[in-house]
Order: C-alpha cells, then structure tokens, then sequence
C-alpha cells in the first residue's frame, strides 16, 4: 500500500461523503503520475436507498468510462437503474463466493487491529505540535480501556497508520496514543470506533 484514506468508520453507510471524498482524494493522487488505467474496486454496498444514493454520487465523481457489476441474484437491478450514460457489464459472480455476516466481519477488523498494532507504543502528541481534525471531536472525557480509533497523517496527507487514543492530558495538552506508527504525525483524524484493551471493538 502505497496511501490511504482514513474514513473512521466500519461500514460506508455511516460516512458516504466522507468515503467518496477519500476515493477522489486517492485518485488525484494517482493521476499526477503516467498511468495506462484505474481499477477501482468499490464496497459492495449496494442494497437500499442510502446504497443507491451512495453509489450514484460516487459513480457521479468518479466519472468511470465503464462499470463491471458481480451481482448476487439481481440486487444490482435498481441500481443499475439510476445509472445513465455509463456502459454496464454484468459478470456471474463466483461460486465460491462466501457472504459474511456483521459478527463474522467484526471478527475479522478485530484481528486486523491485533495484527497492526502488535508492536504498538504509547506515543505523546503534544496537541500545539500537531494538527487535529476537528478539535470539537476531542472527546471530553477519555477512559484507557474506551480508545477511540485514530489516523495518523504525515505533512503531505500521506497516511501514517493508525492508532488508538487511550488518554488525554487536559493539564499538559498532550494527546496518548497507542499506535506502530515511529514518526511523529503532522495530521491527527478522528475516527468513530471505539476498542478496548484487547482491540475488540464495544459500543459508544
């Protein structure tokens, strides 16, 4: 991986504009330098008015010259409905094909945060040193065991990683993050998930 956007959400129905505006971001990116194409492969969100909406603004920005659906049964039918001036084809999904449901996909976010931060520090940001999007998002009260997801960001938007704020000194002005990331960030981004000691995701 070469960058990243840092959405803070589990899921894109919570955060579509945010999600497109980091899809645009990526591609900007991409397009300062010689390229033959882009793929993009979009979440398969795609079920429901939001998804629809979702997926229509997004294919809106994107301004693809062509769109490749892997439909299960016909859940692409209304969207592909509200699709105009955009060629479609449709691809038999594969057989093997294994549907995750919302524990199963938790699970697996669960391992992926053991996995990146099993070499994870406790870093010290003082918040004059770094950048904080948005400061009214600095929770009032921070509890260790409650972290709240970060991402962290170099001075050019090239993303760091991410971490988990488990403290704040509201005496020192010092934010406590547990994270791998070694350098210090230029750009802290609030996210909406919360994990405890064992990086298991809990409830607001």
């Amino acid at each position: 991986m070469e960058n990243a956007f840092f959405v803070g959400v589990t899921s894109p129905i919570l955060a579509t504009k945010k999600a497109i505006e980091g899809l645009m971001a990526i591609k900007a990116q991409i397009l300062e330098r010689p390229i033959d194409f882009i793929v993009i492969n979009t979440d398969g969100l795609v079920a429901g008015d939001v998804a629809i909406k979702y997926k229509t603004e997004l294919i809106k920005e994107i301004k693809p010259d062509l769109i490749v659906g892997m439909p299960l049964e016909n859940e692409l039918e209304q969207l592909i409905a509200n699709i105009e001036g955009t060629p479609i084809i449709l691809v038999e999904s594969s057989s093997s094909l294994n549907p995750r449901n919302p524990e199963k996909r938790k699970i697996l976010r669960e391992m992926t945060y053991t996995r990146y931060l099993k070499d994870a520090k406790l870093q010290c940001y003082p918040m004059s040193q770094i950048v904080i999007e948005t400061k009214v998002a600095i929770p009032k009260n921070q509890e260790p065991e409650k972290g709240l997801l970060v991402g962290l960001y170099a001075s050019r938007n090239e993303f760091l990683g991410i971490g988990v704020l488990r403290e704040i000194n509201s005496v020192r002005k010092v934010l406590k993050v547990q994270t791998a990331v070694s350098a210090k960030p230029h750009r802290l981004v609030f996210g909406k998930v919360f994990l405890n000691m064992k990086l298991q995701e809990i409830q607001d």
